[in-house]
């Protein structure tokens, strides 16, 4: 059912954590330093996918800067459009490949689409892979007024377990909230320079919702 691949290009991603419920003190921050909305928040929706070994949870822990992971990635909006995307990284720069899998009309069509098709769904793309968890949360937009940078800022995060025939346990609770920068990997040397980032009181930190959620699982029992 994939009916297109794009491939995006190198940019770099910085990421900033906080304590769950106070994502609003990142909002304030970029829009006091001139980031507008870019468009709607929204619902983001990803089911990692991993080989039998979960290789790229392992790469993450022991540090490997070259690596990649697999994800479905769809949001709630009213027509619900489905991608494969496969992410690349190498240290803070990242790109990825994105095949779209088909548009659905309701959540109902979509469950049955992957009930149907989880067993197949990312295997071809390199090795034999499963599903191993959802992560579902709340996402804001943000451009900067040069339009060079981008910036997100995630709340609400929750994972959940997948088993049997793609069904979902229950929603487990992220401690932290997340923002992040994103800008083309030509622009770093500008953006290193920017006063905004001079005043960011934040702290620059390796965070993977996939890597997190996995452990939330494993303290509770679940992987």
């Amino acid at each position: 059912m994939v009916q297109k691949q794009s491939d995006s290009s190198l940019r770099f991603e910085r990421k900033y954590i906080i304590e769950k419920g106070y994502s609003y003190i990142f909002s304030d921050f970029l829009e006091n330093n001139f980031f507008k909305k870019a468009y709607q928040s929204r619902i983001v929706n990803s089911i990692y996918f991993d080989n039998f070994e979960h290789e790229a949870i392992s790469e993450n822990l022991s540090g490997v800067s070259i690596r990649k992971k697999t994800r479905l990635r769809w949001y709630d909006d009213k027509k619900i459009n489905l991608n494969l995307e496969i992410k690349y990284k190498n240290n803070m720069m990242n790109s990825k490949k994105i095949q779209k899998q088909g548009v659905f009309k309701s959540l109902t069509e979509l469950n049955f689409f992957l009930k149907k098709n989880f067993l197949t769904l990312a295997n071809g793309v390199s090795q034999p892979m499963e599903p191993i968890l959802k992560i579902r949360y709340h996402r804001k937009y943000f451009i900067s007024k040069c339009e060079n940078y981008r910036a997100t800022v995630d709340s609400e995060i929750n994972v959940s377990d997948i088993y049997g025939n793609f069904n979902f346990g229950r929603e487990m609770h992220f401690k932290d909230d997340v923002m992040e920068y994103k800008y083309p990997s030509n622009k770093d040397h500008i953006f290193r320079k920017e006063i905004f980032l001079l005043k960011n009181p934040f702290r620059l930190q390796k965070s993977s919702k996939y890597v997190s959620g996995y452990l939330n699982l494993k303290d509770a029992g679940l992987k």
